[in-house]
């Protein structure tokens, strides 16, 4: 059996952070990383945005780091390995490739996996969710076919998908419940404002519909909506959402909160002192949201616990204090979310939705800032903005006391 001082599992960027977290205090400690994917660990918003823009991009492109950093940093790594049990008394786990790795101590970056969504047709070919590099593999193949493209949900991801196959004027389908892109957060004037930019980009719309079927012989050839209206298609991607990947934590016992994470402290430590969690899959106490316990399934949220995690995992304990931060570039428009839009509505707006150049405030019951989303085509200005949304949310000033000139420096 082998022997590490940390055992890091999870194939992504929460991992390669706690690496960097760890030799900032251990320089020497033994350090195993096993993902589960067949690839070594990459970031996620390539996959989305570039890799599918330019599809002549490598499969190396969205990497987190350059293949000499694991030698480098001392880290052995195990790619296309799963851990399929935790033995908490013994300090050990179990791989799938028959292997028992001892641990001091271990980190659960296990990260989610895209929600499956189980309507008439959705096993024929042609149809998949979008999370992982063999996805993007996959999408990219029905962009160079110039295949007519269906996108069921307008989150985050979905809106980016629709504005990297329109890159390539290929035939978009847009089908989304709500009224308009990011209709779970965002303001009616900024999904007005996105509506627009998918509509002069060439996108057939869907908007406050459902998907209730699809169909084809083998293939997908047709989706079906609530309104009853059939339409012919090639190729269909579901971005409804994705679930937490916590079998592992529930099945060795730790305490997990049902749909919400791996329950943690504000170190970051699980309910057994020598397991650690980060990333999508941590429920974290945030002192910097008052204190709310919740999930962020965000690139930079992952990699600063991450860092974090590592860091406390080789004894710094420290306080993980973030203000969560989300980014996206949709055709030329460049947005920007801090803060948590869920815990508060848009009361005060700044700037000219009309053109795509604003900042919407949100403020919880209390009145106090709780979040903010900026967009504008120029992306250096939104690196000011970014600054005094973070001061003013760490602060919790009353929304009704901002001004302009506060917030657009």
């Amino acid at each position: 059996m082998s022997q590490f001082n940390y055992v890091l599992v999870g194939g992504g960027v929460a991992s390669v952070n706690a690496v960097i977290g760890i030799r900032e205090i251990d320089p020497a400690g033994s350090i195993l990383l096993v993902g589960e994917e067949a690839y070594p660990p990459y970031d996620r918003p390539p996959l989305s945005k570039k890799m599918l823009t330019n599809l002549d991009l490598g499969l190396d492109e969205p990497e987190s780091k350059f293949p000499n950093f694991y030698e480098d940093q001392g880290v052995t790594l195990m790619s296309g390995v799963r851990v399929e049990s935790i033995d908490r008394d013994a300090k050990t786990v179990q791989l799938s490739n028959g292997e028992t790795v001892g641990y001091e101590k271990l980190l659960l970056a296990t990260g989610s996996h895209a929600v499956q969504v189980g309507v008439e047709g959705s096993d024929l070919q042609g149809v998949q969710t979008f999370r992982t590099m063999d996805d993007m593999i996959q999408l990219r193949e029905a962009i160079r076919a110039k295949k007519t493209i269906a996108l069921v949900g307008m989150g985050y991801v979905g809106a980016e998908l629709a504005a990297s196959i329109l890159a390539h004027h290929s035939k978009v389908i847009i089908v989304e419940q709500g009224a308009h892109p990011w209709a779970r957060f965002a303001s009616s004037h900024a999904g007005s404002y996105l509506r627009g930019q998918f509509v002069t980009n060439g996108a057939e719309m869907r908007f406050n519909h459902s998907l209730l079927t699809l169909k084809g012989d083998g293939h997908v050839s047709s989706i079906v909506l609530s309104s009853g209206e059939e339409l012919k298609v090639g190729h269909v991607v579901f971005g409804v959402g994705v679930a937490l990947n916590d079998e592992l934590a529930r099945s060795s016992g730790l305490e997990v909160e049902n749909g919400n994470g791996i329950i943690v402290d504000a170190h970051l430590r699980t309910s057994d002192p020598a397991i650690f969690a980060a990333g999508d899959v941590a429920n974290f106490p945030d002192a910097m949201m008052g204190a709310r316990r919740w999930h962020a399934e965000h690139h930079l949220h992952a990699k600063w616990e991450g860092h974090q995690a590592g860091r406390n995992m080789a004894g710094a304990g420290e306080t993980f204090e973030r203000i969560p931060y989300f980014w996206s570039d949709l055709f030329d428009d460049h947005m920007i979310l801090r803060g948590d839009p869920d815990r508060g509505t848009v009361v005060k707006s700044f700037g000219t939705p009309d053109v795509g150049e604003f900042v919407d405030l949100y403020a919880d019951a209390a009145g106090n800032l709780v979040a903010g989303l900026a967009m504008s085509k120029n992306e250096p200005s939104l690196d000011g903005i970014s600054d005094a949304l973070e001061e003013h949310i760490k602060l919790a000033t009353p929304v009704a006391v901002l001004t302009k000139e506060m917030i657009l420096k």
